[in-house]
Formats: C-alpha cells, sequence, structure tokens
C-alpha cells in the first residue's frame, strides 16, 4: 500500500533536510528566491520544501522533476515508499 500523500498546510515532521534538492539547486548556481521564482512558489516555501517540512503540492512536485529532470521517486521518496 502507498503511503498516504497528504499535502497542504500544517507542520509537518521534517526527517532532515532533501540533501539532493539542494545540490541540484546550488549545481544549478541557482538561490531559492530564482527557484522558487520559476516553481510560483514563495522563497520560505521552497526552504520549507528543502527541509522536508512541508510536502510540495503536485504541480509544484510536477514543476521540480521537470526542472531538475529528475524522476519525483528520486526528488521525493518518502512520497513514493510502501508500508
Amino acid at each position: 500500500m502507498e503511503q498516504s500523500r497528504k499535502r497542504g498546510k500544517g507542520r509537518r515532521r521534517s526527517y532532515g533536510e532533501n540533501r539532493l534538492l539542494i545540490a541540484l539547486r546550488k549545481e544549478q548556481n541557482w538561490t531559492q528566491t530564482e527557484v522558487a521564482s520559476r516553481l510560483s512558489i514563495s522563497q520560505s516555501k521552497l526552504s520549507r520544501i528543502e527541509l522536508n517540512i512541508d510536502l510540495p503540492s503536485l504541480e509544484v512536485e510536477q514543476k521540480l522533476t521537470q526542472l531538475y529532470k529528475v524522476p519525483s521517486e528520486t526528488l521525493f521518496p518518502q512520497l513514493h515508499m510502501s508500508r
């Protein structure tokens, strides 16, 4: 059974920072502000996604996979783990 993909407002338990997401951004020499602008979200929201405090919406998840050319399963394995 697939793990619940609950999204939206509210605090989430942090699983530590998403090092891959941060590394991909830094590899392009992009700031959080630049990436957030490309995703049409705030810099603080991107920071919370990178720190695994918030999960991205489906729309933001899709934009990130397109931006970095990396599958969602690789960027966000916690969304695709089986119980």
